[in-house]
């Protein structure tokens, strides 16, 4: 959803800052492969979206539950020395959303990185998912900052999105992280939120119930402009979604696909380009979009899974309250 900004003098202050905006990269640093730590695309399906999910394992080292009490965190780490990126994502994503900022930045620097599912999002839970207050979540944050680092924790840069911005301005202002040197704020922008809670209610009513795959959903999450790179989709849309026949989280299925897939490399086919596969621009494209849309969507790479694979998913519930 596009955001628009309350008042002209915004406009102009947001004008004036995007000139102010450094370039894209240092000078010299080579493109990035948007398949997690260089895995590009060649052959076949070059130049044609692929929707199949993708492990967390191609953009961060490691995946840990970190259990206090009744309440269990998903973590995701990469890298193990230098100044300490902790990310928090906004509301109704999941610490994967970061997968392709964790990739880059780490080209760029040495740095450790880490990103949780907040209360009430992801593989997260909680004795209180709803418990979604100030207080509340910045008390998550240093919680699980202390469990993984102790204390030894080293010195710490807070990056917020949206929702985790005015978290991390929170955690920021009560000292909840020892060693925190910066803090980063995106997307976060007084009053907005508020002149657009009148329109959530049609936003919300307007987002699908339910999927008939995990690709059905990432491909959703493009069309409809919520993520507009394909990548991160790939990685970061299981983290929103939960298996309706399970209730678990998107996630778990990846992981338990890859590893079928694995285990049974006999199984895997070479599967010819369909109708749900979407050309890149420029690419010709054949398909019919309302063909399409009925059909249920199967890997083209990656799982090359059956049809017989379909998981039912629908969406996490989105936060309605966030308080800054």
């Amino acid at each position: 959803m596009t955001l628009r900004m309350s008042a002209p003098s915004s406009d102009l202050r947001k004008n004036l800052m995007l000139n102010r905006l450094p370039p894209m990269g240092p000078p010299g640093l080579p493109p990035l492969n948007r398949g997690g730590r260089g895995r590009g695309r060649s052959g076949p399906m070059a130049g044609r979206r692929d929707y199949t999910p993708v492990s967390w394992k191609q953009y961060w080292d490691k995946s840990e539950t970190v259990t206090m009490g009744e309440d269990v965190f998903r973590v995701y780490r990469r890298g193990t020395s230098g100044p300490l990126l902790l990310l928090l994502h906004g509301g109704g994503y999941s610490g994967l959303t970061w997968s392709l900022f964790a990739e880059s930045i780490s080209e760029m620097v040495e740095c450790q990185l880490m990103a949780f599912d907040q209360r009430g999002h992801g593989d997260t839970f909680t004795s209180d998912d709803t418990d979604l207050s100030a207080d509340t979540l910045v008390g998550d944050v240093g919680r699980v900052v202390e469990a993984v680092y102790g204390t030894q924790q080293p010195t710490c840069i807070l990056i917020g999105h949206s929702m985790g911005g005015a978290i991390a301005v929170h955690t920021a202002y009560n000292n909840n992280v020892a060693g925190l040197a910066a803090v980063v704020v995106i997307d976060v922008v007084e009053g907005t939120a508020m002149d657009n809670l009148s329109s959530m209610q049609s936003f919300l009513r307007g987002r699908p119930q339910n999927f008939n795959s995990l690709q059905n959903a990432i491909e959703w999450s493009v069309r409809s402009g919520q993520t507009r790179n394909v990548a991160a989709a790939r990685v970061s849309m299981p983290g929103q979604i939960k298996n309706t026949e399970t209730g678990k989280c998107g996630t778990v299925d990846v992981e338990s696909l890859i590893e079928s897939h694995n285990q049974n490399p006999q199984e895997k086919t070479s599967m010819p380009v369909r109708a749900d596969v979407i050309p890149e621009e420029g690419a010709e494209n054949n398909s019919n979009p309302d063909h399409e849309s009925n059909e249920t969507l199967a890997a083209q790479t990656s799982l090359s899974l059956s049809m017989q694979n379909t998981i039912p998913v629908r969406l996490l519930k989105l936060p309605l309250i966030w308080i800054l």
